[in-house]
C-alpha cells in the first residue's frame, strides 16, 4: 500500500468502517466515481461495512489499515462521523468529508462542518455521485479548509488526551459538582413532586482551553 500511496499526488481516504448501507455495491460504485469525477485517486477501506470496490489505476482498495499511519498521509479523509475515526482524522491534520448514517454521527459531521475542517455534511440517503464528488473536490482544493484542518490537528496531537480526560471526569465527580446535582432530584412536597424541584441546576461549562473538548460541543 505505500508504494502505491507514493505513485502520485496524496490519495484521499473513502472508508465508512462497519457502515455501508443496505446496499454495498451501490454505495462502493458511488465512492468509485465520485473519485473519479473529482480527479483524485483514492483508497478505499471496505471495512467491517463490505463496501464493494475494486482496485484500478487511481484506486487502491484495503480491508482496513491503521489510521494513525494512513490519514497523515491523504489529501483529505472521507468518513461515516465514527466516534474513532472522526478524532483520527482531526489529529491527522487534513480536511474531512464526513457521510454520517446513524446514532451520533450526524452530531460529529455537524461538528466538523462548525470547526471548520469539512464541508457540509452529506447523509447517506443523500449520497450520491455528483454530491459526494463536489465535497471531496472542496475539502482537497479549498486553503482555508486545509489551514484550519492542519492547525487543529496540531493542537490535538500536542496535547495530552488522557490527562485532559482525567481531569474532567475528576472535576465532574467532585463534591460540590454532586451536590449540585442532587438539587435537581425531585423531592416530596405536600405529598407529591415538586414541580420546582425537576429544574436543573446551572450545567458546569466545558474546559474550552482542551482543542479536543472544546470541539465536542
Amino acid at each position: 500500500m505505500a508504494t502505491a500511496i507514493d505513485a502520485g499526488p496524496p490519495p484521499a481516504y473513502i472508508g465508512f468502517g462497519s457502515m455501508a448501507g443496505r446496499d454495498a455495491e451501490r454505495t462502493g460504485e458511488v465512492v468509485a466515481q465520485a473519485a473519479r469525477a473529482a480527479g483524485v485517486r483514492a483508497v478505499i477501506a471496505t471495512g467491517w461495512g463490505g463496501l464493494a470496490a475494486h482496485t484500478s489505476a487511481d484506486l487502491h482498495v484495503i480491508d482496513q489499515a491503521p489510521h494513525d499511519w494512513l490519514f497523515p498521509k491523504m489529501s483529505a479523509v472521507v468518513h461515516h462521523g465514527g466516534g474513532g475515526t472522526t478524532p483520527a482524522a482531526l489529529a491527522a491534520g487534513v480536511p474531512q468529508v464526513v457521510c454520517p448514517f446513524v446514532a451520533d454521527q450526524p452530531h460529529w459531521a455537524q461538528r466538523m462542518h462548525a470547526v471548520g475542517v469539512a464541508p457540509r455534511p452529506i447523509p447517506h440517503r443523500a449520497l450520491t455521485v455528483s454530491a459526494l464528488a463536489d465535497a471531496i473536490s472542496h475539502a482537497v482544493d479549498d486553503a482555508a479548509l486545509r489551514h484550519r484542518a492542519g492547525e487543529l490537528g496540531e493542537q490535538i496531537r500536542s496535547e495530552n488526551g488522557v490527562a485532559t480526560a482525567v481531569r474532567e471526569l475528576e472535576r465532574c465527580t467532585a463534591p460540590e459538582v454532586q451536590a449540585e446535582k442532587r438539587k435537581c432530584w425531585p423531592r416530596k412536597a405536600q405529598g407529591r413532586h415538586s414541580i420546582s424541584a425537576l429544574a436543573p441546576a446551572q450545567p458546569r461549562s466545558i474546559d474550552r482551553t482542551s482543542p479536543s473538548l472544546s470541539i465536542c460541543a
